[in-house]
């Protein structure tokens, strides 16, 4: 019975890192608009090359809601973030993942010293299809926020950043992020790798076994 258990553990396991949602890292950021208030402190490629977050990860590999179970925080340290230049309202960047990818969530570590209220998402043909509410962080500590999307594939993808410099609580008058990390769409339905259907014979395999040494021992 302990073969049978852990036979079909085993072919779960398989079946389920198939359809793990890993972590896809955009192979650059551009500020469109807005600009950046200090290349040297606040330049945009902070927000997505992991600085400032307590705990790492690696692109293609760890997987998008462990890694945000985890609850990895931002201290808005210099050179971590992302800030635009003072007076600005709105701003514009676009991630180029470098070639096609499919994304389906987005975690956002909000910036400390400025407000936001919302970012539209949009890619080139789809246009604009999600509209995300951030919550404003007032704290040193940023944890992620979250937001789930329908699947989307795209090579470029674009923020558009509004409700900026709107509250006397920041103490900067601009846009600012401070960490962005993707997640791709799981691969619901798809083929396994190679690697995975060994694992999946090997353990109905062992299953049958355990079945006809059961059957044995009862007769």
């Amino acid at each position: 019975m302990k073969s049978l258990i852990g036979a079909a553990v085993f072919t779960a396991t398989a079946v389920a890192s198939a359809h793990a949602a890993t972590i896809v890292a955009p192979a650059s950021v551009t500020v469109n608009s807005g600009g950046v208030a200090n290349p040297q402190y606040f330049a945009v490629d902070n927000i997505i090359d992991q600085s400032g977050l307590s705990k790492s990860y690696v692109p293609g590999v760890t997987d998008f809601d462990a890694f945000v179970a985890s609850d990895p925080t931002h201290m808005s340290d210099l050179a971590t973030r992302w800030l635009s230049k003072a007076d600005t309202s709105a701003a514009t960047l676009t991630f180029d993942f470098g070639r096609d990818v499919t994304l389906s969530k987005l975690a956002l570590w909000d910036d400390r010293s400025t407000s936001i209220s919302r970012i539209r998402m949009s890619t080139p043909g789809l246009g604009a299809f999600r509209d995300l509410n951030v919550t404003d962080v007032l704290q040193t500590v940023s944890h992620g926020e979250v937001f789930a999307f329908r699947p989307v594939t795209t090579r470029y993808l674009t923020f558009e950043i509004s409700g900026c410099n709107n509250s006397s609580q920041q103490n900067w008058s601009g846009c600012g992020l401070n960490e962005v990390v993707f997640a791709g769409a799981p691969a619901t339905g798809a083929v396994p790798e190679p690697a995975t259907w060994a694992m999946m014979i090997l353990g109905f395999g062992a299953t049958g076994a355990a079945l006809r040494r059961r059957r044995l021992a009862l007769a």
